[in-house]
């Protein structure tokens, strides 16, 4: 049997988040090592309860259902880990950041509704916790009742442990929420996640397409912007300044910034809003009663009133946005990617190539490297990815600023204390980013790298329907 794709999964439980984690649950190929519970859809206490509810929903299900448990390979209880040996295998859950690294805390409830699930513990009460005990954090270790193991270790310092607990560059990263904890966890300890994490897969950004949260950022992005810029960005600058400051000319792999470029694939909105779970296909397919009325469970599986529950009100929103009569898949694509990659390349191979290379894409998924910076503080542009889309016929970078650069010039030309100074200060303002991201691929050498194509809609949502509903379409 092939070896499971190891994943941490840093999430903000919201509509999508939850049917990623389904689909992630039902899939062989990944083991998940530890859900990571961070705002951002909502706050940080209805997301962690979201996550809960789900497990509880699955265990309902398969109690009346117990034929269906072969479908959802990650979800074991601790009792039965515990008579087996293996109680590592069962996933950790554990609370990461409750707000952006700086700036304002915003969230996405105006889509997800004030608990971030569609308002399900409203509109859907019997879907709350039933019993607060068996579903709570236990300080004398895990209740064996529970498919998870709830933990008090922060979110950024777990993802740490497990990078240490597991052979260096075996973990995969899918971070379906802000970037704040993972941000949080390189600032605790930059040198163990860059060397130790294999790859990071991250839902997030608009690069050449309008945001869904404002005209022009995507809301993951938008909700810290400062963490990304940390850890794709900033670094880069820094290090590239100071190499031309003092002569130097260093590795390249020295100026890659927090996270080594290499080793990051975005999911933009670009590609995950061509990606949608129609409605009406999974009125004809799942629940024939979808919308018609509020979801009853007494009418279909628990598991099928679980997620019709918060798809109804879902379908509402989009109605209202006179938006596609589906729901976007955007935080099921990195799931999507790590089931069809796996990770770590086989043992036998030797010198392989990096995480993203073209060799190692199997069919229909392309990836393409872009270069931008993020706006971080801009009353209408915060979130916005900056793309430079002139044409260039001289030798001047992507993304230089002419002004500043003739700045720089009439300094250089006349120095003075106060003159070399402001050089510095723009020179800073000049500079422009780079790293190591894959030259094999099209698009702007020294980028970040975006997934720019997937084998299609259709099989996307045929994947659906199979894992999570057991419908082979």
């Amino acid at each position: 049997m092939a070896t499971k794709t190891r994943v941490i999964i840093d999430t903000d439980p919201g509509v999508d988040d939850i049917t990623a984690i389904l689909l992630a649950l039902a899939s062989p190929e990944i083991e998940i090592l530890a859900f990571i519970i961070t705002f951002g859809n909502t706050d940080i206490d209805h997301a962690y309860d979201n996550i809960r509810k789900l497990f509880q929903a699955l265990t309902i299900h398969f109690e009346k259902h117990p034929d269906q448990r072969a479908r959802f390979p990650g979800y074991t209880l601790v009792s039965e880990a515990n008579s087996k040996g293996f109680t590592d295998q069962v996933p950790f859950l554990a609370k990461g950041e409750q707000r952006p690294l700086d700036g304002e805390m915003y969230t996405a409830k105006y889509f997800h509704g004030r608990d971030g699930l569609s308002d399900v513990s409203t509109r859907h009460p019997e879907l709350n916790i039933q019993n607060s005990s068996a579903w709570s954090n236990f300080s004398n270790g895990p209740d064996p009742r529970l498919p998870y193991r709830p933990t008090q270790i922060h979110g950024p310092q777990l993802t740490l442990n497990l990078l240490k607990q597991h052979p260096s560059e075996n973990i995969t990263y899918i971070a379906m929420g802000p970037l704040t904890s993972l941000a949080k966890a390189c600032e605790m300890d930059r040198d163990l996640v860059r060397t130790r994490i294999g790859r990071v897969l991250v839902m997030g950004g608009a690069v050449d397409v309008p945001g869904n949260t404002s005209p022009v950022a995507e809301f993951n992005w938008f909700a810290d912007p400062f963490a990304v810029h940390n850890l794709l960005i900033a670094a880069i600058s820094e290090a590239t300044l100071t190499a031309e400051d003092d002569g130097s000319s260093g590795k390249r792999e020295d100026i890659t910034g927090l996270l080594p470029l290499e080793k990051f694939l975005m999911f933009p909105l670009d590609i995950t809003k061509e990606h949608a779970l129609p409605f009406d296909a999974y009125k004809k397919l799942v629940d024939p009663g979808f919308a018609d009325a509020p979801s009853q469970e007494k009418d279909k599986s628990w598991l099928v009133h679980f997620t019709s529950s918060y798809l109804e009100r879902v379908k509402e929103v989009m109605a209202q946005y006179n938006s596609k009569n589906a729901m976007e898949l955007h935080d099921i694509l990195p799931v999507w990617y790590a089931i069809t990659h796996p990770w770590p390349p086989a043992k036998h191979q030797s010198h392989a190539p990096p995480p993203f290379a073209k060799s190692r894409l199997s069919n229909g998924w392309k990836v393409t490297a872009r270069r931008f910076e993020i706006e971080r503080t801009g009353s209408l542009t915060r979130g916005m990815l900056i793309v430079d889309r002139r044409s260039f016929t001289s030798s001047q970078s992507k993304g230089h600023n002419r002004a500043y650069e003739q700045t720089k010039t009439d300094l250089a030309e006349a120095p003075d204390p106060v003159g070399a100074q402001s050089a510095s200060d723009a020179k800073k303002l000049a500079a422009s980013t780079g790293s190591t991201a894959a030259n094999e691929h099209p698009g702007d050498e020294g980028g970040v790298l975006c997934a720019t194509g997937t084998p299609g809609d259709d099989v996307l949502v045929k994947l659906l329907f199979e894992r999570i509903w057991g419908i082979d379409t």
